[in-house]
């Protein structure tokens, strides 16, 4: 059985300022949403609370010493009820199929969006 992940699967790439520019509603946790324990926070200055080195880091190894490591691993900035596309800064694809049919979808429809194969971001 292969793992490879679906082609229709794509990252949609914002940034904390472009979500502040359309004036979206937003909220970010400190780790996975769906987790009890997760803290909700509206105030960027409570990012510096979030565990940035394991965030950005590929290690995926559960640790006994570490329970909620990948809890904290998935922190979620997550914005309320729709994000412009204008918002966006680039669509991350698994393989060259997917992008061409993701360039050809901005092509259409008129935006400035960058869209790159980005294979290293999904788990296979």
């Amino acid at each position: 059985m292969s793992t490879r992940p679906s082609g229709t699967f794509v990252y949609l790439v914002s940034s904390v300022e472009r979500v502040l520019d359309v004036g979206a509603r937003f909220v970010f946790t400190d780790r996975h949403a769906y987790v009890a324990t997760a803290k909700p926070y509206t105030d960027l200055a409570a990012l510096t609370r979030l565990d940035w080195n394991l965030i950005r880091g590929r290690d995926f190894r559960r640790e006994t010493n570490r329970p909620d490591k990948l809890e904290r691993r998935a922190a979620e900035f997550l914005v309320h009820r729709h994000l412009p596309v204008t918002a966006l800064l680039e669509l991350g694809c698994y393989d060259d199929t997917t992008c061409a049919r993701m360039r050809a979808e901005v092509a259409r429809r008129v935006l400035d969006l960058h869209v790159a194969v980005r294979r290293a971001w999904y788990f296979e």
